[in-house]
């Protein structure tokens, strides 16, 4: 059997019958290279002020010191992921930071919110939707912006490579 096999024949996810062997793992981490993610959306970071639902944290700069590169691996301060956008002001929506890479991988567009909980939205929260892998972490590394008449963002494929690389490294 290959992976795009469809055994109930219905072309649907179905993830009931996935989620009766597995949920995920919490020592899984789903890097979401897209457009960012949306920190303090419920069904990801979870309900509960200070706290991070299935949002990745990278615990070495969380615990380290503010404006330093606790955990050494060349960004300053990546609590939760990366920003890689750094378009020089190009051509971005106004009200959008497109300026600078940073450690804010914000989701303007909202492509990557909603990849990130397709993906692992947590699930028995009475709201949204439950993702397909609940118990994983979700890194946030935006690659994409929102780009004036684009529907779903623009992405910059040199944004995406540093982002993988990053993921593999974290």
């Amino acid at each position: 059997r290959s992976w795009f096999d469809d055994p109930l024949g219905d072309h649907e996810v179905d993830a009931p019958q996935a989620w009766s062997t597995t949920t995920g793992d919490t020592g899984v981490v789903i890097a979401i290279i897209d457009t960012g993610i949306l920190p303090y959306h419920p069904d990801l970071g979870g309900s509960t002020a200070g706290l991070f639902g299935n949002v990745w944290r990278n615990w070495a700069e969380v615990a380290g010191v503010a404006g330093a590169d606790d955990d050494g691996n060349g960004y300053v301060d990546d609590l939760w992921g990366w920003d890689f956008v750094s378009n020089g002001g190009g051509n971005v929506t106004p009200g959008e930071e497109g300026l600078d890479a940073d450690n804010d991988p914000n989701d303007f567009v909202g492509h990557g919110t909603k990849v990130a909980s397709i993906a692992g939205a947590l699930t028995d929260n009475v709201i949204g939707a439950a993702g397909t892998a609940w118990n994983t972490r979700l890194m946030a590394l935006r690659i994409g912006w929102a780009e004036p008449g684009a529907t779903y963002g623009a992405v910059d494929m040199s944004y995406a490579a540093e982002g993988i690389r990053y993921a593999t490294r974290n």
